[in-house]
């Protein structure tokens, strides 16, 4: 039995250093109670302590962005109704400070006989580097392509420019050129 627990207890600290290394974490939640299982890499994502925070629905609802909040509900409520997987994405406010983008993926537990959906687990990832890399890259493309735009505009007017002058200039030459006007 020790031999057991002591393995037990090397594949949990694994787990934790796996979790910790990929920023995501795993949680558990019963359906219809406000109560949820956190493991410790998800009160780190959610900028709390373990001791400290208590994760439940009326306590994790104001750290999330009051912006993502319907869109994680109806997630949850669709997962529940077609009893299927689901997965979203949602910012968050840290208690002291920050915002954080936050990938959740999970599934649905259902009763074997009653065949309703019971609980929902899954892992949740801290997406924030990648959220910012993403948008920095997206800004830089729009900014490449606004001044190649630019120098587009500007190549087509010094082409306009410089083409008015050269044409009443390439004119002349062929009229002194003809002898059009005289010797």
């Amino acid at each position: 039995i020790k031999q057991h627990e002591a393995e037990l207890q090397r594949r949990e600290q694994q787990l934790s250093e796996a979790q910790k290394i990929g920023r995501m974490g795993n949680w558990y939640w019963e359906v219809g109670q406000n109560a949820m299982e956190w493991s410790d890499q998800i009160y780190s994502i959610f900028g709390v302590e373990k001791g400290l925070f208590v994760p439940m629905t009326d306590t994790v609802t104001p750290i999330v962005h009051k912006g993502d909040l319907q869109r994680i509900y109806r997630s949850f409520l669709r997962a529940q109704a077609d009893k299927r997987d689901y997965e979203f994405e949602f910012r968050l406010r840290r208690p002291r400070g920050g915002v954080r983008y936050v990938r959740c993926e999970g599934r649905c537990k259902t009763n074997l006989k009653t065949g309703q959906v019971e609980a929902f687990f899954g892992i949740m990832q801290d997406i924030t580097e990648r959220t910012l890399h993403e948008r920095a890259l997206q800004a830089a493309k729009e900014s490449a392509e606004q001044a190649y735009a630019s120098k587009t505009r500007f190549l087509a007017n010094m082409s306009h420019e410089l083409r008015t002058p050269l044409n009443a200039i390439i004119g002349f030459s062929e009229m002194i050129q003809r002898q059009l006007l005289g010797p």
